[in-house]
């Protein structure tokens, strides 16, 4: 690597390091958020076969089937050379965050079955094994591999200590959930940053941003839980098709792996 090289792959380490500084001061200077208790009153809590909250149990469905299929693809060593992995171990990512996605559909039906603080504990520290994964499989295609790789249970440990710091307040009556909007919110913001001024390795770029378009539309639907509901003369309900349209980035994911092209190392 060229010592220009060198020095950008420093630069945007250090432009990195100082976005993440700052949004933590950023976090930590304002007032604790509880969990607001309301939300776990879904519009749609119409029973089935005994299970209470059927439809927001059973959407989980798709999690658990997109989940093990991206495992699938992953877990035999043919896989490093079919779809392109320029090493054995930048695999992790992917494997983690299609494991986090079979996470998800358990802790996400569980907390959708019985609604209360400590199923949501459940619920939330699978997701946050999707987030930091997908944070791991940017920083490894786009920064530095060998980072990236590195980084990826640091980052899971990371997201998974903010969902337990958040219990433990709820515990004292003290309820703050800034460190993990942090988690969940900081990647969104960042990757649009990474994507515009941090080549790929790889082609496909427009199955990534298409991932990022699933989450965003599932955090929209699910805000708009209630209206939905209304609207649909109660058919669905927003949080339902949150569940639905979350599991898609796992499909697009398999997709860009399955007709990526390696460009060359950073």
């Amino acid at each position: 690597m060229s010592k220009l090289a060198l020095n950008r792959l420093s630069l945007r380490h250090h432009f990195l390091l100082l976005l993440f500084i700052s949004a933590i001061i950023f976090v930590s200077s304002h007032p604790a958020i509880p969990q607001d208790l309301p939300y776990m009153n879904f519009a749609d809590a119409r029973p089935m076969l005994s299970i209470p909250n059927f439809y927001n149990v059973a959407s989980n469905l798709l999690f658990l089937i997109f989940g093990l299929l991206g495992l699938k693809m992953l877990l035999p060593e043919r896989a490093i050379v079919r779809y392109q992995f320029q090493a054995s171990d930048e695999r992790l990512p992917y494997l983690m965050f299609f494991l986090g996605m079979v996470l998800t559909c358990f802790g996400s039906s569980y907390f959708h079955y019985r609604p209360e603080i400590f199923t949501l504990i459940w619920d939330r520290l699978a997701m946050t094994v999707v987030f930091m994964s997908f944070m791991s499989i940017t920083l490894t295609e786009r920064i530095n591999m060998q980072l990236g790789i590195r980084s990826c249970l640091p980052l899971i440990a990371l997201g998974a200590s903010s969902v337990f710091y958040w219990y433990y307040t709820e515990t004292i009556n003290q309820g703050d959930l800034r460190f993990y909007f942090f988690i969940q919110f900081f990647p969104m913001l960042l990757f649009p940053i990474i994507i515009l001024f941090c080549r790929s390795r790889y082609s496909g770029t427009g199955y990534y941003i298409a991932g990022l378009a699933c989450y965003a539309t599932a955090k929209w639907v699910e805000i708009a839980d209630v209206s939905i509901y209304q609207w649909s003369n109660h058919w669905v309900s927003g949080h339902t098709l949150k569940h639905l349209i979350a599991a898609g980035p796992a499909i697009v994911i398999m997709l860009y792996l399955k007709h990526r092209q390696y460009r060359g190392a950073r």
